[in-house]
C-alpha cells in the first residue's frame, strides 16, 4: 500500500517523536500523587467532562494512550518486526 509508505527523510523525525512520547508516557506511568492532582486539575479545567474520573485513574490512562502513541510510532518504522511482535503476543493470550 503506497498510501502507507513513509518517506526515508521522515523517518529520524518519527523516532525522536515516537521515543519522546512514549517515554513521557512512561515517566507518567510512574507519576507521583501531586503529579495525578495536578494534571487531572488542569484537564478538568479544560474539560469539565473528566472531573468525575480519579486522578490517578486518569494519570494511568493518559500514559498508557502515550505509550501507545509513542509505540505504534516507533512500531511504525519497523513494519516487518513491529507486525511479529504483536502477532506472537497474539498467540501467547491464545495458548
Amino acid at each position: 500500500m503506497a498510501l502507507f509508505r513513509i518517506a526515508p527523510h521522515d523517518v529520524p523525525l518519527r523516532l525522536a517523536t515516537g521515543a519522546y512520547i512514549a517515554h513521557s508516557g512512561l515517566e507518567k506511568w510512574h507519576g507521583s500523587r501531586e503529579q495525578a492532582v495536578g494534571l487531572h486539575g488542569v484537564a478538568a479545567g479544560a474539560f469539565p467532562v473528566l472531573r468525575t474520573i480519579p486522578s490517578r485513574r486518569f494519570l494511568r490512562l493518559l500514559a498508557a494512550s502515550e505509550l501507545a502513541t509513542g509505540t505504534l510510532l516507533l512500531l511504525w518504522q519497523f513494519q516487518g518486526p513491529g507486525q511479529l511482535a504483536f502477532a506472537a503476543a497474539g498467540r501467547q493470550d491464545e495458548g
